[in-house]
């Protein structure tokens, strides 16, 4: 079985990205969340260019970059707005 700390940081990554992007072009969408999602997947592309295909449990293991703290951060923040968007989104389909 694939451990989500096995996956390496480009694929999530890119996911927050299209997630930022989606919301951001959504009618009802959040431009905070959006922002948030946008300036967290930057932040993991980053990292996974640094650091490729390495996961995020193996960059956040290295003390002497500055970047793990950012990633660190971002990881927060990136699932803080993929829950917001999601949450949104339901809601919005069911017309609440």
């Amino acid at each position: 079985m694939l451990d989500m700390a096995d996956i390496p940081l480009l694929f999530p990554a890119l996911l927050v990205l299209v997630v930022g992007a989606l919301e951001w072009r959504r009618e009802a969408g959040s431009r905070a969340c959006a922002r948030v999602a946008l300036g967290a997947g930057t932040a993991l592309l980053i990292a996974a260019l640094k650091y490729p295909g390495e996961s995020a449990t193996l960059v956040l293991e290295r003390t002497e970059d500055g970047l793990v703290y950012l990633v660190a951060v971002a990881r927060v923040l990136a699932m803080a707005a993929l829950l917001w968007a999601g949450l949104t989104a339901v809601r919005e389909r069911m017309g609440v």
